[in-house]
């Protein structure tokens, strides 16, 4: 019984839900996309000697290269699905199993000697001593312990 193991594949499905605040520092060149007015924007000139210094109406050509530094915080929300399978091999003496088994080891052992060899009392398989997927044609769901 001290050799016996639990074998499994456990399936783990997780939904992780994504609330984030990414923030964007970057210094970029912005191009603008079409003529673009700007009315009563403070303009200064310098001419020679004269020095013009006032508020004009103007437009931005298309294609203007403007460099900017873009500073701002975009919220990300989505769900992150994930899923897989961890396979799973514990030894029955490290778990609080073991005793049970120990306990139902000795009550089977006695007429273990009297059932044909592989008989099946349950899930509970006598003179195996150790766990394994079940036996072809029989259920592929839970964990066999086989024992002996």
């Amino acid at each position: 019984m001290d050799q016996a193991r639990i074998k499994a594949d456990v399936p783990v499905n997780l939904e992780v839900p994504l609330n984030l605040q990414i923030p964007i520092n970057l210094a970029t060149d912005l191009t603008i996309t079409r003529d673009t007015p700007i009315d009563n924007a403070p303009v200064k000139i310098f001419a020679g000697i004269i020095t013009i210094n006032g508020p004009a109406d103007i437009v931005i050509p298309a294609g203007t290269v403007l460099p900017i530094q873009l500073n701002v915080t975009v919220p990300y929300q989505q769900t992150l699905k994930y899923s897989t399978s961890v396979t799973v091999d514990i030894p029955l003496f490290d778990t609080s199993l073991r005793t049970p088994f120990v306990n139902l080891q000795d009550v089977v052992s006695p007429i273990s000697g009297r059932l044909p060899a592989r008989a099946s009392i349950g899930r509970i398989l006598p003179s195996a001593n150790r766990c394994a997927p079940s036996a072809p044609g029989g259920s592929n769901k839970g964990v066999d312990i086989f024992v002996g």
